[in-house]
């Protein structure tokens, strides 16, 4: 699993890839949650485009993260989200919930 960080003001994008499974999941969740208890954040977006796989431990990752960012009032969206992992929020309902936008550039928060 890779994760890269782009930084705009108090918004920041996380861009995800490979696997969040058993084996990574701590490693995906920890980071993200270093990034939110130890920046100045108003909105954080992450981007899933390059998540292939998610299993029950990636999703606890992402209830997790999603619990604590607006316990934080972090404005948070996950975008770009691929079609397997879409499959499986889709089947958990997470969908129903959590904020979902299709791509990027349907928000207005990079510039």
């Amino acid at each position: 699993m890779k994760i890269a960080i782009e930084n705009h003001g108090d918004n920041t994008i996380i861009y995800v890839e490979g696997e969040i499974d058993l084996y990574s999941a701590t490693e995906f969740k920890n980071n993200i949650l270093f990034q939110i208890n130890n920046n100045k954040i108003n909105q954080l977006i992450l981007s899933l485009d390059g998540v292939t796989y998610i299993d029950s431990s990636g999703i606890n990752a992402i209830i997790t993260i999603y619990k604590i960012a607006k316990d934080s009032n972090i404005l948070l969206t996950f975008t770009n989200i691929t079609e397997p992992v879409m499959k499986l929020i889709k089947l958990t309902k997470l969908h129903q919930f959590l904020p979902i936008a299709p791509s990027i550039d349907a928000l207005s928060t990079k510039k």
